[in-house]
């Protein structure tokens, strides 16, 4: 064996454990991207919640609308404060990550790693972004601070744990049952792929691990190229299993196929002399009738 195809995989491995470490679980401890998506909208919400019925609940609201202030701007000066401070905590905890990741893996992150990482963080202060605007709309929605904060919990808990039970319910609504008469209802299966993707947590899930299996997937993709063949046999892959019924259905199809096909081979061609013989027997089960050789 060449000795670049025996280090290909050693050195692909080594190129994604600084990615590996964002998705690595270990019991009871779940992974860094799943303790991120639980902690950061509660942070932010906790940032947000009080930042304007605060104001107009220790009266200081009025004075500082009674200088030359927009209310635009007093509420994006809210907004990029709470998202300076999230900023800083993310900054330090992935710079934390990477230390410890010095520490115990003992070799430093390439430049690729380093990237992807990168856009982990900003797409990590985005996520935090969005509940920190949650939490700001209802602040200026309610007066009471505790009624924003049981507000925006009440919206982070809809899209963190009844989201993917009402995502259904509405699809079918919508389009149909996920089952036709013809097999899966397509309809269906992309209403319901839109209305996951409205949540938040969702979409922070689908960016996080698609950064992180990117650089691990491009590692093994440069240490082993696979054929068309394989890349087909993927894909066709992806489709049984997104589409169960359809695989049934064709490899029903396939079955029927061979053994029809079986059975004409099975049969003797016209010109074979014992085609006769043959359609004798077939008539006369109990054996051919005398006279017959």
């Amino acid at each position: 064996m060449p000795r670049s195809c025996r280090s290909a995989p050693a050195s692909a491995k080594a190129r994604s454990l600084f990615l590996r470490l964002l998705t690595m679980a270990q019991e009871p401890l779940p992974s860094f991207i799943a303790l991120l998506g639980f902690l950061i909208p509660l942070v932010a919400i906790a940032i947000g919640f009080d930042a304007i019925n605060g104001e107009f609940s220790r009266r200081t609201l009025s004075r500082v609308l009674a200088q030359p202030i927009y209310r635009d701007a007093l509420l994006l000066g809210k907004f990029l404060a709470g998202l300076l401070a999230l900023a800083i905590g993310l900054l330090s905890l992935w710079l934390l990550t990477i230390g410890l990741g010095l520490l115990l893996l003992g070799l430093p992150p390439n430049t690729e790693e380093m990237i992807r990482m990168l856009g982990f963080l900003v797409a990590t202060i985005a996520y935090g972004g969005v509940w920190l605007a949650v939490a700001l709309l209802f602040s200026v929605v309610f007066r009471a601070p505790a009624t924003a904060a049981l507000a925006a919990l009440g919206v982070w808990l809809l899209f963190a744990l009844f989201w993917s039970v009402v995502t259904p319910l509405v699809a079918t609504l919508i389009a149909g049952p996920p089952e036709g008469t013809f097999g899966p209802n397509l309809a269906y299966l992309q209403t319901s792929q839109t209305l996951d993707r409205i949540s938040p947590n969702t979409l922070y899930a689908e960016i996080a691990i698609g950064i992180a299996a990117a650089g691990d997937a491009r590692s093994r993709s440069g240490a082993v190229q696979p054929g068309p063949g394989r890349a087909a046999r993927r894909a066709a892959a992806g489709g049984a299993e997104l589409y169960p019924g359809l695989a049934a259905a064709n490899r029903a199809h396939r079955d029927d196929d061979r053994d029809l096909r079986d059975r004409l081979h099975g049969l003797p061609t016209p010109g074979d002399p014992g085609v006769a013989v043959a359609i004798v027997k077939r008539a006369a089960p109990f054996g051919p009738p005398p006279g017959v050789v």
